[in-house]
């Protein structure tokens, strides 16, 4: 019996195309490959098996695309090895570790999650120290964050420093590589912590909204005023003693997120970042134009790698990094917020000011997502054994409403879990399946940055290898 090659008949063409390509999509493995295109023909000969002795009849071109589908091992009949999903031996392990320092904050910002100022507190030392004797006994990856947030972090800037302080001269912890993160919104900043942030290399993520009018638009101080000016300050601060750092912008209505990324581009800023405005206890979400400030994020990328490209200064755009990763590697994502599972009880813990513990940041003062506290004794047997969190340990791709047919299931992978709990009413059965908010903003963002990849691989991978902490 004559051998034969075939290709899945899984993979469809995608309505989207690149410059020259058509693009192949398996939606239920997430694999994919570029094609010239007029390859359709070859293609559907490939579908229905193709015998070895009729490669050596196809055309240069042919011969090349064939070469490349074999060594991908997107053919049968070949002998390529697939990796494995999930085959990084961290994947059940704790990468993450949150603290939130303090949950009071000297904003009054429209759009937080919290309830402050009026009802802030700050973690007590008594409660820091009984979270680095706890977070000793998880599951730790051999590399881990620390990081902190809230509320405003420095506003307990003591605590912080104590923790860090324990946790580097933790004797149990010293085989590990340990690094530290914090968010905050800038609008304090001492000598003291920019030497402490620069002596411990904490990994520094400021809270701005892009232009002044933005900004001031809801990051305001209890009086009404906008602290803009105030962050801008603080900035220049960082950037005279030599502290690098990340920004995040909260995005909630069109042109906000390019004219935030002029702004960024501009000051210099090495990585940048953009947050659709999620559920608010305090305002309603007004309508947001997800197709919109896909295309500002996909325009933002481009001029980024166009930039990068032609050596000059490029902000990394970490939104449109993440997801071309993703489409990189849908078979093993790596960023715990945009894959299913997530991280929640898996990769991430949070723990609040009073030493509790959730499963998620996100999730935070939500009960049914305690999962045990600081003083408890083995935190990881709690956590393992909490029964939300093996639900949420036991989700898969394609399962929420409408994500069975989406071409881009294993790219978002349902997007964030906590927007589903929120967009379901805190109803935990109906979140599971619960369609994230986001899934618009996700197809969109994926439709455009599908054929730049396709277009721009090694341009691409450039990009993505001189981001230093994402080098494998």
């Amino acid at each position: 019996m004559a051998m034969a090659i075939s290709l899945d008949p899984r993979f469809r063409k995608l309505a989207l195309s690149a410059k020259d390509k058509d693009i192949y999509l398996d939606k239920y493995s997430g694999e994919w490959f570029a094609a010239p295109i007029n390859s359709e023909e070859l293609l559907n000969r490939l579908g229905g098996g193709l015998e070895l002795s009729e490669v050596s009849n196809l055309s240069d071109a042919g011969l090349r695309l064939v070469s490349r589908l074999a060594t991908d091992g997107l053919l049968t009949g070949t002998h390529v090895v697939k990796p494995s999903p999930c085959a990084s031996p961290s994947r059940h392990q704790v990468t993450l570790v949150i603290i939130e320092a303090s949950n009071f904050c000297n904003l009054s910002c429209s759009y937080c999650f919290e309830d402050v100022p009026t009802r802030g507190q700050k973690m007590t030392f008594e409660t820091a120290d009984a979270i680095v004797d706890s977070l000793q006994q998880l599951n730790l990856a051999a590399s881990f964050v620390v990081e902190f947030n809230g509320g405003e972090s420095f506003i307990n800037f003591a605590v912080m420093q104590r923790i860090v302080e324990r946790v580097e001269t933790a004797p149990s912890l010293r085989n590990y590589c340990v690094s530290f993160g914090v968010t905050t919104n800038l609008t304090m900043l001492s000598r003291e912590m920019i030497d402490f942030i620069k002596e411990h290399r904490i990994s520094v993520s400021v809270s701005l909204d892009g232009i002044r009018e933005d900004h001031d638009r809801h990051r305001v101080f209890a009086n009404g005023r906008g602290s803009h000016a105030q962050v801008m300050r603080n900035m220049e601060r960082l950037i005279q003693h030599g502290v690098e750092f990340s920004t995040v912008s909260v995005v909630s209505t069109p042109g906000q997120l390019t004219r935030a990324y002029a702004l960024l581009k501009e000051r210099r800023i090495p990585y940048i970042s953009f947050a659709i405005r999620r559920h608010s206890e305090r305002a309603p979400l007004a309508p947001v134009d997800y197709k919109e400030i896909a295309r500002e994020l996909a325009d933002a990328f481009i001029d980024s790698l166009t930039c990068f490209k032609a050596k000059q200064f490029a902000p990394k755009v970490m939104d449109a990094v993440i997801m071309i990763r993703n489409l990189i590697k849908p078979y093993a994502p790596d960023y715990m917020c945009l894959r299913t599972p997530c991280g929640a009880g898996i990769n991430m813990i949070t723990y609040d000011t009073s030493g509790d513990i959730y499963a998620c940041q996100d999730l935070i003062k939500e009960p049914l997502f305690k999962v045990g506290s600081a003083g408890d004794d083995d935190p990881q047997a709690l956590i393992d054994g909490s029964d939300v969190v093996q639900r949420l340990r036991a989700r898969r791709p394609g399962e929420n409403d409408g994500c069975g047919e989406c071409d881009y299931q294993m790219f978002c992978q349902g997007g964030c879990f906590s927007t589903s709990y929120y967009a379901a009413g805190k109803q935990f059965e109906a979140s599971l399946s619960t369609r994230t908010p986001h899934c618009e903003f996700y197809y969109a963002s994926f439709s455009r940055l599908f054929p730049i990849l396709a277009d721009e691989g090694p341009a691409m991978l450039a990009y993505l290898e001189s981001i230093p902490y994402l080098v494998e």
